[in-house]
């Protein structure tokens, strides 16, 4: 014990205090790093030595001396910071806990983990991040489903392919029939039109002609200009002008305007279905497109329930205050949007919005445990636990905010309180050595 001793702990002092530094560096280098998390160092006194012959005092207390200090742990914060709008539809924050969760492209397909969500899609439509690794999340299947149960991969939007048209099935209309229009006169006819799609796509025009026929009782024309004539089709009537009819019956109405029956005639076949079946009619087109089987919704309560119906029979002038039908033609993806829970939305050139996939999170039993492997990825290890992969929202997990990515949490002003300080512990430990070296200088000169 002595001068020497001195000097190692004094420089102990100094290594500490510099690998603090190093920390802090590191921490102002990354302030403006998309995701960044920084760290703090803490530091922990070495073994201690006796001093003098004995370990004790005579008052029985330990007579120790340290022998210096070494760095405890560095630590990372894993606190929220702030978040940064941008342009960029894929850009996407984390509000709360998790990771997003990535496949590096680099020959051993390994999964990484980032709270960076700079995300874009390349040339493949893959969803990746600055250094080409993809984004994991569940893709839409051909049947239109996101199914979470199946395991996550590699994300892929379906960008500059052309999505398929769907064919109209369903036809809607919420119409009034007046009840004081005088039968087989002009003002007893009202027809409502609606556009409809074939599997290709091309859009046809479909009409429901209505004709009073009594007090209480319409007929109803189902009909087309552009569809391929039924084998024995029902007879249009010459006044409604070309075309050809697809379907047709009557409606018959109760005293108080509501739907009490509904009878059809589809290619010759006349039957009552009452007022518990929605009519049903298949349409032929000469494009080469498949046929249409539509539904005319007339009862939005079926199957089972109060029967609601959309056409009534009331002293008001005749009309079609909503129409709507379920087709629609081809199209591509014309923008994107990422919400709350992750779902990736395509807006498509055909008026269509729907998820196109949705963005997978990892969870972690010990945040802490992560090792920082660069590009602004940490991997898991024995003491971080293995990854929980889930969605957004889920089992705390934090939702994710589109169009926005999270800022550094590095807070200059603490950092530069913690430099200052860094700053004046290693001063004083390089005054330790070099008065140690006096001591030792005056030592060495007992002798002259």
């Amino acid at each position: 014990m002595g001068i020497a001793s001195a000097f190692y702990t004094a420089l102990s002092g100094l290594s500490v205090n510099s690998a603090s530094l190093s920390v802090i560096g590191n921490n102002l280098a990354n302030l403006n790093t998309i995701g960044f998390k920084g760290s703090s160092t803490t530091f922990q006194d070495l073994f201690s030595t006796n001093l003098g012959a004995s370990p004790f005092q005579g008052n029985g207390n330990p007579c120790q001396v340290g022998l210096g200090a070494q760095v405890g742990a560095v630590m990372q914060n894993f606190g929220q910071s702030t978040f940064q709008s941008t342009s960029n539809p894929l850009d996407m924050a984390l509000q709360g806990n998790g990771f997003f969760y990535v496949r590096a492209l680099n020959g051993n397909n390994n999964y990484a983990h980032t709270r960076a969500g700079n995300f874009t899609v390349n040339p493949f439509g893959f969803v990746v991040d600055p250094s080409g690794n993809r984004l994991q999340g569940y893709n839409r299947d051909a049947a239109g489903k996101i199914d979470t149960t199946l395991g996550s991969s590699d994300i892929k939007l379906p960008i500059g392919e052309t999505v398929v048209a769907r064919s109209t099935e369903r036809i809607s209309f919420t119409t009034n029939l007046d009840a004081n229009a005088v039968s087989m006169t002009n003002n007893a006819r009202y027809t409502s039109p609606i556009r409809v799609y074939d599997s290709l796509g091309t859009q046809h025009n479909v009409l429901i002609t209505y004709d009073k026929l009594s007090n209480n009782q319409w007929a109803y024309y189902v009909w087309s200009p552009d569809s391929v004539p039924l084998t024995s089709a029902p007879t249009l009537p010459a006044t409604l002008g070309g075309g050809n009819t697809i379907a047709e019956g009557t409606l018959d109405f109760n005293n108080d305007g509501s739907l009490n029956a509904i009878t059809r005639m589809v290619d010759g076949d006349l039957g009552t279905v009452g007022t518990d079946v929605n009519p049903q009619f298949s349409i032929s087109w000469s494009n080469g497109s498949a046929s249409n089987n539509i539904t005319w919704e007339i009862n939005t309560s079926l199957p089972g329930g109060t029967p609601k119906f959309k056409i009534t029979q009331v002293d008001s002038a005749p009309g079609t205050s909503d129409s709507s039908q379920d087709g629609y033609g081809a199209g591509t993806v014309m923008g994107l949007t990422v919400d709350q829970n992750g779902f990736i939305i395509g807006t498509f050139t055909n008026g269509q919005t729907y998820a196109l996939a949705q963005v997978a999170l990892s969870i972690f039993t010990n945040n802490h445990g992560l090792q920082k492997i660069g590009e602004n990825l940490w991997k898991e290890t024995i003491a971080s636990g293995p990854s929980n992969v889930g969605t957004a929202g889920d089992l705390g997990r934090g939702q994710v905010l589109g169009a926005h990515y999270e800022m550094s949490n590095v807070d200059v002003a603490d950092e530069f309180t913690r430099l200052i300080i860094t700053q004046r512990g290693y001063q004083a430990n390089s005054r330790i050595v070099t008065t140690s070296d006096e001591m030792m200088q005056e030592t060495l000169s007992l002798k002259r």
